[in-house]
C-alpha cells in the first residue's frame, strides 16, 4: 500500500533534503536512511519512522518540513561526507 500511495516520492524527498540514499548515513551518523517492506500500518500509509515515532499518511511537503527541522538547509556537497550505513 505504501508504494501505491507515494512512498517512492518520499525517498526522493529524503534525497533532495538530506543528500542521503537508502542505506546511507550522515558522516557523524546523526541521520540514516533505511527502507522497510512494511511497518504494519498499511491502511494509513505511506508511513515514515523518524526518531522512533511512526508518522502516517505522509506527503512530500510534510516530510520536507520534518527533515528540514533536523538537518541543514542544503544537502552536503563535499564528496566523502556520506558513508554506508553507520550501524
Amino acid at each position: 500500500h505504501c508504494r501505491a500511495r507515494g512512498a517512492f516520492g518520499l525517498l526522493q524527498t529524503v534525497r533532495r533534503v538530506t543528500g542521503l540514499l537508502p542505506g546511507q548515513a550522515s558522516f557523524g551518523g546523526e541521520l540514516s536512511v533505511e527502507t522497510a517492506r512494511c511497518v504494519g500500518s498499511c491502511k494509513v500509509g505511506p508511513n515514515v519512522l523518524l526518531d522512533g515515532l511512526c508518522y502516517n499518511a505522509v506527503e512530500p511537503d510534510g516530510l520536507r518540513r520534518m527533515l528540514r527541522a533536523l538537518v541543514p538547509a542544503s544537502p552536503p556537497s563535499v564528496p566523502g561526507r556520506l558513508r554506508p550505513d553507520a550501524t
